[in-house]
């Protein structure tokens, strides 16, 4: 049996979306679905067979990765400067293609694997598109709201409501707006408390996975994006162009189509289970088992 070690980027790893989907998910995996090959631990552990280090750079992280006799994965999925950890590690993972491609070009001697995102909040089932009318939602860390302030609007002009969930009351959405303060356990629902979810990412970060996209639409509630590499690449892969948006008339169309129950329907229908499939927890944390097997 192999153990694995796991030093995450926050101690609380539940709280913060980047711990929980790329060290909590997997890690409690392990632990029940291959638990007859692997025992996972949080925390270093000089014994364990492998340590994976999830950008994290301070001095008692890095003194573990020099002493450390195992494999040594280094994991981000932000753009962070480069340095001795990445030199130490013997494996790079990260999120995104265009991560990887960003690390590529930095020559350390060797290249990063992209190791997806897997499904956040738990998720393992598909769900129908919510039964209710004319609700929008954002949700996301609080300095990202700015990325969609262009669509304000034009939401506010229409006969749309909107919600904007996040974790900080330093949350600044204009009057009409509901802001719904971020909590785990009632995420899920606050989520399908509208039928459509509009998404972006800021222009210094094109790079950022689609956890938040991939989850809205597992939970039945279709996505508008805007300024995201990979939104569109998944919108494009099954012929969803027309959710990627550019100008207030494209969200405006696109509002009023989703806004229909069976548009929301024909828009999950093949893209629900590719999701599913794919980026379970499960079969990320496969794939993260088959990145070790062969190093």
């Amino acid at each position: 049996m192999k153990k694995i070690s796991w030093i995450p980027k926050y101690d609380d790893i539940k709280k913060y979306a980047s711990s929980r989907i790329r060290v909590h998910y997997p890690h409690t995996t392990l632990n029940k679905n291959f638990s007859g090959e692997y025992e996972s631990v949080i925390g270093f552990d000089p014994t364990a067979d492998v340590l994976i280090v999830q950008k994290r750079y301070d001095a008692t992280t890095l003194n573990a990765l020099r002493s450390f006799k195992g494999l040594k994965i280094f994991d981000f999925d932000d753009p962070i400067p480069m340095g001795e950890a990445q030199r130490i590690a013997d494996i790079i993972t990260t999120d995104t293609q265009g991560r990887k491609e960003d690390f590529d070009r930095l020559n350390m001697g060797k290249t990063a694997i992209v190791l997806e995102d897997c499904l956040d909040y738990g998720v393992t089932d598909i769900m129908e598109t919510p039964d209710v009318s004319n609700r929008l939602v954002w949700f996301g860390n609080y300095p990202m709201v700015s990325s969609i302030k262009w669509m304000f609007p034009t939401i506010l002009n229409s006969n749309f409501k909107m919600s904007a969930i996040s974790d900080s009351h330093n949350l600044h959405v204009p009057a009409g707006i509901n802001k719904i303060q971020w909590d785990v356990d009632n995420f899920i629902s606050d989520l399908r408390s509208s039928n459509i979810c509009v998404l972006s990412h800021k222009d210094w970060d094109k790079n950022k996975s689609n956890n938040k996209m991939i989850i809205a639409i597992a939970c039945g509630v279709p996505c508008i994006v805007n300024g995201s590499i990979s939104y569109s690449e998944l919108a494009n892969k099954f012929s969803l162009g027309y959710s990627i948006v550019n100008t207030p008339k494209e969200l405006q169309d696109t509002m009023e189509f989703l806004n229909v129950k069976e548009n929301r329907e024909n828009y999950l229908k093949e893209i629900q289970p590719y999701i599913i499939n794919k980026l379970s927890s499960n079969n990320i944390t496969k794939k993260l088992i088959n990145i070790i097997e062969n190093a």
